[in-house]
């Protein structure tokens, strides 16, 4: 996982939505399966423009739950607990 992946993490911890480009790797492979953001096309500013008013309007409880849910995958004790695996 690249440092975008670790700031989206970070949004998650915090109890963030992401709005983010519909890039091939990173985010999108992170989130199309869980409902955990928002994503407009690649250089597209009006398409970006109403994610961020999308966002604003919507009640995101339920992507934040998921989110927060998701996270927990990536937390420090699961990086050690399968690391702790691999040595038995």
């Amino acid at each position: 996982m690249g440092e975008t992946g670790y700031v989206l993490i970070e949004s998650f911890y915090l109890n963030k939505v992401i709005i983010s480009s519909d890039s091939k790797n990173g985010p999108r492979e992170m989130s199309l399966e869980n409902d955990i953001g928002y994503f407009f096309k690649t250089n597209n500013s009006e398409d970006f423009k109403n994610k961020l008013i999308e966002s604003e309007k919507n009640d995101n409880y339920e992507k934040i739950v998921r989110a927060k849910y998701f996270s927990r995958e990536f937390s420090t004790f699961n990086h050690y607990s399968k690391i702790k695996k691999l040595f038995k």
